[in-house]
């Protein structure tokens, strides 16, 4: 079931609800002015997803401290001279890089980020384009729900407003107005 649509059509919720309970494959593309991510669906589970180049994964993983500019250079390349496309995340896994435990782990930060930028979009184009997803694009053999993504965007986001309405509420002025009711 292939898609192309507006954003200010459809809330990008429903489009991943249906892509979720359709148990749908494919590779869903969200743009919003100049930026464009993708999350690939593997039966209607998020198994990878692709952001502006200084939020991917390997920019990730160097800004952590766990691979040097050098290994992610160099696994570019390797990535370069393969023959088909091979993700980034497999060559650091094959070799030796790191660890496919940890590299699970920031996938799964990763694709919790995209799909939070994705969700602050209100304006835009998503398009579905099902297809069969090759096991190598896949570092998420199971994927991560829509459900907990969608229920964990929520809870950052209302953590986030929570957070910026007390930096509002309180200031050093605020402090001496409330201490100067202490006895």
């Amino acid at each position: 079931m292939p898609f192309d649509g507006t954003l200010e059509g459809f809330a990008l919720t429903d489009i991943v609800q249906i892509i979720c309970v359709g148990k749908l494959t494919g590779i869903a593309s969200v743009s919003s002015e100049n930026q464009t991510m993708k999350l690939v669906f593997k039966e209607g589970r998020v198994v990878h997803a692709n952001a502006l180049p200084n939020q991917r994964l390997g920019a990730r993983l160097v800004e952590g401290g766990y691979i040097t500019q050098e290994q992610l250079n160099e696994a570019l390349i390797l990535q370069k001279e393969c023959r088909r496309h091979v993700p980034l995340a497999s060559l650091l896994v094959e070799n030796g890089t790191v660890d496919k435990d940890l590299l699970e782990a920031e996938t799964i930060r990763h694709i919790r980020d995209v799909f939070d930028s994705i969700l602050a979009w209100d304006h835009g184009r998503c398009t579905f384009k099902p297809n069969g997803v090759p096991d190598r694009l896949t570092v998420l053999e199971d994927g991560l729900g829509t459900e907990e993504l969608l229920l964990g965007s929520i809870i950052s986001r209302d953590d986030k407003d929570q957070s910026e309405g007390y930096e509002e509420l309180y200031d050093e002025e605020t402090e001496e107005e409330l201490l100067a009711f202490i006895p």
